[in-house]
């Protein structure tokens, strides 16, 4: 089965701290959801939803295509 898939070596986390959003400053200005903090913490990298995909990358300030990859069952694309 093909889906979209969190880009492997793709630490999301560690992207907002670069660009001063620690997840203390997530968690208190409601920037992203706790569930969406979750997926990207979790081992198979869950893409978070549409709304909040854009919102984080307005906060990277990257394209979606930096975050995301296409996966089939081959393998990310």
């Amino acid at each position: 089965m093909s889906k979209f898939v969190i880009r492997p070596g793709v630490d999301v986390i560690a992207m907002l701290k670069d660009k001063g959003y620690s997840t203390y400053i997530i968690r208190r200005d409601k920037v992203l959801g706790e569930s969406t903090m979750q997926k990207f913490r979790g081992d198979d990298k869950q893409l978070p939803s549409w709304a909040e995909l854009a919102k984080l990358v307005d906060l990277l300030h990257v394209s979606p295509s930096a975050i995301i990859a296409f996966q089939t069952d081959k393998g990310a694309i």
